[in-house]
């Protein structure tokens, strides 16, 4: 197996990153509202009738407070992101030894491909996403059913998906597309041109395609993805 990096070539490593930014926020938040807190209700025990000045620091508090309910939100959902990639980018590297696994490969304008694996099967691009529940799917939209009802994405991961495959395309690289849930439960099937499977099913699927390239060809494609103009390793 060929890793450009073994630091930055780390699956899940930029999503960790974004992880560690969204929680120093969260701190940051969480200092600011005790101290308001603590400061307004220093002001009432000191003087009664300082309350006009508690009062603004109360409801700044509070204000504080709410926004560090959105960012721990925001938190959970880059760990359970990066986690997911992990997940997916070790099951890669586990099952096929052989191949080159790429992963955080950023396109300017396109953001980053999570994982890209290049073989005798072809060049695989992967795109991991978190969600759980059972895949659904209703007039083009993705949604996954829980047992409070079902969550609709407010993306359209498959054009996500199609936009990088594309520009891969564009340099004669015989790509195929995976969107791939490791905690959800997903029957897999294709959604223009994507493959959307769970991790079992995308191991599955990459073992079974046919052997379409040489060693040379495989060195040939992993040096026109490295050479790709503005592409680098996060």
């Amino acid at each position: 197996m060929h890793l450009l990096d073994s630091t930055t070539n780390r699956p899940g490593r930029n999503t960790r990153q974004l992880e560690a930014r969204r929680t120093n926020r969260a701190l940051g938040l969480a200092a600011a509202t005790v101290l308001l807190a603590v400061l307004a209700v220093a002001l009432l025990l000191f003087s009664p009738i300082a309350v006009f000045l508690a009062a603004p620091l109360l409801f700044l508090s509070i204000f504080i407070g709410n926004r560090l309910n959105q960012q721990s939100l925001l938190v959970y959902n880059a760990r359970r992101g990066a986690q997911a990639e992990e997940q997916v980018g070790r099951a890669l590297e586990e099952n096929f030894p052989d191949w080159r696994i790429y992963h955080n490969l950023l396109l300017p304008d396109l953001g980053d491909m999570d994982h890209l694996a290049v073989g005798p099967g072809g060049v695989v691009l992967v795109e991991t996403k978190s969600q759980r529940g059972t895949l659904v799917i209703s007039r083009g939209r993705l949604g996954f059913r829980q047992p409070l009802g079902t969550r609709w994405s407010g993306k359209d991961l498959v054009n996500q998906v199609r936009k990088l495959s594309d520009l891969l395309k564009q340099k004669q690289l015989p790509v195929t597309s995976w969107l791939c849930f490791p905690f959800a439960q997903v029957k897999p099937l294709k959604v223009r041109g994507v493959h959307l499977v769970d991790l079992e099913g995308l191991i599955t699927s990459i073992r079974a395609l046919p052997l379409i390239l040489t060693p040379e060809q495989v060195e040939d494609a992993c040096l026109v993805i490295q050479d790709l103009q503005g592409m680098r390793m996060l």
